[in-house]
């Protein structure tokens, strides 16, 4: 017998499922399907444990699982009594404090092991923190809660009756809270399902993390039609095939940077895919896709890609339809009124430039706690999204830039001001000023101007070693140039755009001087045709490029298959310490073919020198060991940090004894520390 809850399923959920009880509802790798009789069983049981271990009605409710079948389970049983905050992953301590303290929740909560800052900050702030688990291999969505530490008695808490809040910026630079409310997501879920033709017959494939703001609007959309959607653990490049194999998905969703990634994917293991699966249409968003991007997807899977624009406040703006489109617009309306205006708050006809404003219910009514941003971003009930474009006679929108100073890096919001005070903080910085730069794969990338104290000196890695112990790896200036004074405007704010003018091409050209060597040119090219960008400086880093693991992997078998490199696995060590142009050709050259003895694994060291005692990491893979670099960026910068690598069991036809693996490893750690650990 089921026992009576307080607070239903959100979104109509429990109507869908009295009509269709057995159709399923979430599907994910690994997993048994869930239907939706079953996902408002588990949203109400998941929300009245949820609400016994801290989570209070009327209350926000901070959520560090952003992705995963379980993370949307979560998410709408939190909103079924609580406002559901999803927090951003891969913060810092000190981001996570300042957001928490910002968005005053009554509770946490995380799954156990994945978040260990947001956890302490939740901890430092006296902030419930509930700790779930969630199974491999059970029900898709299904979570049960593990631990709980209860939250301070004089914890000041926010009272709200939304349904999510979200976190963007506005042009101060400060994170702002954007309420919406249930209201809100039930009519934004209709226009996206009317402006994509949704049906119960369809299937999306979720690449996008809940903090996005078209992340879980997409996932209503599709629930609320009485389809299917497969949750994805984020994005993997090495099972983004199997996905679309296995799922056959009518659609999908990604920013351009994760589009790239999936055409690389499909390119390399299944060039035939499109015949395999039931594509409609292909959804982009984020960031600016690009004419070249929109053809490369048409042409690999034979279908429309419908791009839009949306922003934190308004998710969904516009979009282009599968019968209306036209080149290098994002569409027409999906509900909200579009209008353009001149700096005078005039109405512009069509054709003529100027900002965005937008008014309609979906529109975000206002920001949390801040009535000077309410006063700059509102305008005789128009919303000011600060971007500018135009509208053609037949209402298509065509965007022209944007005034915010926001840096979109690949879809990833970086906010200037942020790493400006981070840059200050150094003691021999005296002033430093954040802008954005071209990027052809990531659309912009970061860079900096900074002023030295008097008799002060630092180097441009150390001053990145430095921020990067501080803020999230994709907010980390790609450059930092030093200046002896940062141009300002009368009122004293550094002038971004004019930085960006004056340091555009030396950001995005070689930091050393003199032509690159034959073998520095073949990797040029190499990278540039891996990570789908202009040839690179040699001194650039494949990983600040865009790069990530699987691309690295890709791009190391392309060089050892040119050059017929013997002992490789050296040389992807060094390479991981060093993942520069000018490293990997002198690793290159240095490891020719015809080695006779055999050598210890290698080990990676990303940090050296420093005081503390060394730490030694022992990793499964050499892929593995990509994300423990991001591990070394948060660690004392006094921590020598070192990781050693598997030894190659096999030699010949013969597999080596543990013994001889112990040795190897032994010799390779003597040779960074002789005198050991």
């Amino acid at each position: 017998m089921r026992t009576r809850r307080n607070f239903p399923a959100p979104l109509g959920l429990a109507e869908l499922a009295s009509r269709a009880p057995d159709a399923v509802a979430l599907a994910a790798d690994h997993c048994r399907p869930l239907t939706f009789r079953g996902l408002v069983d588990q949203i109400e049981v998941a929300g009245e444990a949820l609400r016994q271990a801290g989570v209070r009605a009327g209350t926000a409710t901070a959520l560090a699982l952003t992705e995963g079948p379980a993370a949307l389970t979560a998410a709408l049983a939190i909103m079924s009594g609580s406002a559901c905050a999803p927090v951003e992953p891969n913060l810092t301590a000190k981001e996570y404090r300042d957001y928490l303290s910002r968005l005053r929740p009554a509770a946490l909560v995380w799954e156990e092991g994945s978040s260990p800052a947001a956890a302490q900050a939740a901890r430092e702030l006296g902030i419930a923190l509930i700790g779930v688990h969630v199974p491999p291999d059970g029900v898709a969505g299904f979570f049960e809660i593990k631990s709980v530490c209860a939250a301070a008695q004089d914890l000041d808490v926010r009272q709200t009756d939304q349904a999510m809040i979200f976190q963007t910026s506005a042009t101060t630079g400060m994170p702002k809270l954007v309420p919406r409310s249930h209201a809100a997501l039930l009519r934004l879920a209709a226009e996206n399902a009317a402006s994509m033709e949704l049906t119960a017959g369809d299937r999306y494939l979720s690449l996008v993390s809940l903090t996005h703001a078209a992340g879980p609007d997409a996932i209503f959309a599709q629930l609320l039609s009485g389809g299917s959607v497969f949750c994805a653990p984020g994005m993997r490049e090495d099972r983004v095939v199997a996905w679309l194999d296995d799922f056959r998905p009518t659609w999908f969703l990604a920013t351009p940077a994760v589009h790239r990634a999936i055409l690389r994917a499909v390119a390399q293991v299944l060039p035939q895919i499109p015949c395999r699966i039931p594509l409609r249409f292909v959804r982009t968003g984020g960031a600016p896709a690009g004419s070249e991007l929109l053809e490369l997807l048409e042409q690999c899977f034979g279908v429309p890609v419908l791009e839009g624009y949306g922003l934190a406040e308004v998710p969904t703006v516009s979009r282009n339809r599968l019968s209306r489109r036209k080149p290098g617009s994002v569409g027409v309306s999906t509900g909200p009124q579009i209008a353009i205006r001149d700096e005078s708050g005039e109405f512009l006809p069509a054709g003529e430039e100027g900002e965005i404003v937008l008014r309609g219910p979906t529109v975000m009514s206002h920001y949390l706690d801040d009535p000077e941003a309410n006063r700059e971003a509102f305008h005789e009930g128009w919303f000011r999204t600060g971007d500018v474009g135009r509208l053609d006679a037949d209402g298509f929108l065509f965007l022209a830039g944007r005034k915010k100073e926001l840096i979109n890096r690949g879809g990833m919001k970086v906010f200037p001001q942020e790493v400006d005070e981070v840059l200050a903080s150094h003691a021999a910085i005296a002033e430093a000023a954040t802008f954005a730069i071209p990027h052809r794969s990531l659309g912009e990338d970061v860079a900096a101007c900074a002023v030295l104290r008097a008799d002060r000196r630092v180097s441009e890695p150390e001053l990145r070693e430095f921020t990067s112990a501080q803020l999230a790896p994709f907010k980390v200036p790609r450059r930092i140039f030093f200046v002896s004074s940062i141009p300002k405007t009368a009122s004293g704010k550094p002038k971004r755009l004019e930085l960006t003018r004056q340091f555009c091409e030396a950001a995005t050209s070689t930091h050393r001087s003199g032509a690159p060597t034959e073998m520095e040119g073949m990797l040029q090219a190499l990278w540039a045709e891996v990570l789908e960008i202009e040839p690179p400086g040699v001194e650039d880093d494949f990983f600040d490029l865009g790069g990530d693991s699987l691309s690295a992997a890709v791009m190391l078998r392309r060089v050892f298959d040119c050059v017929g490199l013997g002992h490789q696995q050296l040389v992807q060590a060094e390479f991981l310490t060093r993942p520069t142009i000018a490293a990997l050709a002198e690793a290159v050259s240095a490891r020719p073919e015809g080695f006779k003895t055999p050598l210890p694994n290698p080990t990676i060291t990303f940090r050296i020198g420093g005081t503390r005692t060394p730490f030694f990491l022992f990793c499964n893979s050499l892929t593995e060991s990509y994300e423990l670099r991001h591990l070394s960026r948060q660690l004392d910068p006094e921590q020598p940090f070192s990781v050693l690598c598997p030894p190659e069991a096999m030699r010949g036809n013969s597999l080596l004894t543990v013994e001889e693996l112990a040795a190897e490893s032994r010799a390779a750690n003597r040779g960074v520390r002789p005198a050991g650990p």
